[in-house]
């Protein structure tokens, strides 16, 4: 699905009119796509928006439909314009923020913060918008090479057994991407692994209502962590065609990784660590306000932190020495945190390559940073020295033409433009020639009444033969079918008499022997749960001595097991450590042995006064 773009060449390139597959045979110009020009919007009758044209000659923009993003914190706007030979530019920016108040849920903030963003912004009648991660459910399914008809027939099936949401495959809505992958052995048979994406289909049709209240007709419905990855079309020149990305996109309220690779979106899932709970560590640590703390983080970040400094390794000496440093008491509040933050991020590299590709992908080449959190100085090197790998801070709209009205009313949010990925790789989902994207509103559906009456409103010789055939074909048949079974109707009420009465003395007998039948039931079913009991009494206690056996050799010597639950073949690990390394080490153990399956990392802490980290781990033995 990616297409890789050659190096520019010594006369120069227009880089989005290769994305856009558009060519221009006049002369060879510097691509206006890297200059900002005078432009302004006039309002046509019926709230559609137009680029004015220059009398010089100027580019006209026509509007694309608007690209809204219903995130955790917010909701952000942004549209496009494009030009007949496929120039484009970022006609609208806004974003408006949720009021967090009591007895008004999501959909109350979303609806009452989508009306004022609209109120500002004139966006013609159509709108394409993205779900958060935290309203959809992600798997990742492997099947055997098959025809597109019969994948879509196994990923339904699949879906039954799984029940998204805990609901009937008919009350959900899903789209999939598919990506083949070979195992190591050569004559072995080609795999295809599909991500599939369900949210509720209330949840999706509620928002389709919601803008269609607004006025605006919804395009898709998309799922945000795909459609960002739309933004690597144009950085191609930078990227490998075959590597491996992991998108961490970092934001207020949410945070989530994505891995992509060769344009094929791979997988998906959300992190604990958000941009706010950094700025609450920073406030708590320094004890100040929140917008104090919010303050500094932006104006400090990590231009403390040097390569040298690990987490682990941080004396309570040198935290005294530079209490009074701004920047220093900026890092020791947020470091933790991400610390937590890389530990995750390696921690679902893992699940993902061991559980879905089996060991076949081991590694990730690059990290594309994105989200508000990605303006934390020194945030990429940070990463880039923990994860060993290059970490890119992705700015959406650099390259791109920007209206200029926008440069002077919207200056604050270009500033903050890491913050729209979602949003312009949502908008330029619906023009790229082969986008990535996931429409959860593609699923094949009837038309309904509704909408096929309009259809025929509009050509009335047609609606009244289409009655016609309809009284014709319906009707008519009726009639027959009415007097047959009048006569059929007479002849089996009479039968029905007689059947009854056998009936009756048949139950009688049956009623006895089903009495019998279950008391004997009962009877088996007591002896067998009592052979059981003795069974696993004489057996359950020489196998939980074995699992502990076990266990303590594969426990590294500076980590202590605090509190340990075993039931039903489940168990439950909380322990101490003085690394954080030590509770890789020994996730990684836990993960090879054959005695302990599905291990799960839930979290880890620092303890307050003190240099140990606390953790839990889950797993099931057997």
């Amino acid at each position: 699905m990616a297409e890789e773009n050659k190096p520019n060449d010594k006369k120069g390139s227009n880089i989005v009119k290769k994305v856009f597959g558009r060519r221009d045979a006049g002369r060879e110009h510097v691509s206006t796509l890297f200059t900002y020009k005078k432009q302004t919007q006039k309002m046509l009758p019926g709230g559609e928006i137009k680029a004015a044209a220059d009398p010089r000659g100027a580019l006209v923009f026509s509007p694309l439909p608007a690209a809204i993003d219903f995130g955790s914190s917010g909701i952000k706007l942004l549209q496009l314009g494009r030009e007949p030979k496929g120039e484009v530019e970022v006609s609208l920016l806004d974003e408006e923020l949720y009021e967090k108040t009591a007895g008004r849920d999501l959909w109350q903030q979303q609806k009452e913060a989508l009306g004022k963003i609209l109120l500002r912004n004139s966006v013609g009648r159509a709108a394409v918008i993205a779900l958060s991660s935290k309203e959809v459910q992600v798997y990742n399914f492997v099947f055997s090479g098959m025809s597109e008809k019969e994948l879509g027939e196994a990923v339904n099936w699949k879906l039954k057994q799984t029940r998204p949401f805990d609901l009937d495959i008919e009350k959900i809505r899903y789209g999939f991407v598919r990506w083949t992958s070979r195992s190591a052995a050569p004559s072995a048979p080609v795999q295809q692994r599909v991500m599939v994406v369900c949210a509720p289909a209330e949840s999706v049709l509620k928002k389709v209502e919601l803008l269609g209240q607004m006025g605006l007709k919804t395009l898709a419905v998309e799922v945000a962590p795909v459609s960002m990855m739309n933004l690597k079309k144009f950085r191609s020149s930078t990227f490998a065609a075959d590597e491996t990305a992991l998108w961490l996109d970092l934001g207020a309220e949410e945070s989530t990784i994505a891995l992509e690779r060769g344009g094929s979106a791979l997988f998906f899932r959300n992190l604990a660590v958000t941009a706010r709970q950094l700025t609450r560590q920073i406030a708590q640590s320094l004890r100040v306000e929140e917008p104090r703390a919010e303050e500094l983080k932006r104006r400090q970040g990590l231009i403390y932190w040097s390569p040298e400094k690990e987490a682990s390794g941080i004396l309570q000496e040198e935290k005294l020495q530079k209490k009074e440093d701004e920047a220093a008491s900026v890092y020791y509040g947020t470091v933790s945190s991400l610390e937590n933050l890389v530990i995750d991020i390696e921690h679902s590299f893992k699940y993902f390559s061991h559980q879905v590709t089996q060991s076949q992908m081991s590694k990730f080449d690059r990290v594309i940073l994105t989200g508000g959190g990605a303006n934390l100085r020194n945030l990429d090197r940070f990463l880039s020295a923990r994860l060993n790998v290059p970490v890119d801070s992705l700015n959406p709209l650099l390259g791109f033409r920007v209206r200029e009205g926008l440069k002077t009313e919207k200056s604050m949010l270009l500033s903050n433009a890491s913050s729209f990925a979602i949003s312009l790789g949502l908008s330029l989902g619906q023009v790229l020639p082969k986008p990535m994207r996931i429409n959860l509103l593609s699923a094949p559906h009837r038309m309904s009444l509704e909408s096929a009456w309009k259809e025929l409103r509009k050509k009335p010789r047609k609606a009244l033969a289409a009655a016609a055939c309809v009284a014709l074909v319906f009707l008519g048949p009726q009639f027959a079918r009415t007097s047959y079974y009048r006569v059929q109707l007479d002849g089996a009420e009479k039968k029905l008499k007689s059947a009854k009465s056998e009936l009756s003395r048949l139950q009688a007998g049956q009623l006895q022997s089903a009495e019998e039948e279950s008391r004997l039931s009962d009877k088996k079913k007591l002896l067998e749960t009592k052979l059981e009991v003795l069974h696993e009494s004489s057996q359950g206690s020489k196998q939980f001595s074995e699992i502990l056996a076990k266990l303590s050799e594969l426990l590294p010597e500076e980590v202590w097991i605090t509190k340990l639950s075993y039931n039903e073949r489940k168990m439950t690990i909380v322990g101490l450590t003085l690394k954080n390394e030590l509770i890789v080490n020994f996730m990684e153990q836990l993960t090879k042995s054959d005695n302990f399956k599905d291990v799960t990392f839930n979290y880890t802490q620092k303890e307050t006064n003190a240099k140990t980290y606390r953790f839990e781990v889950m797993m099931n033995v057997g």
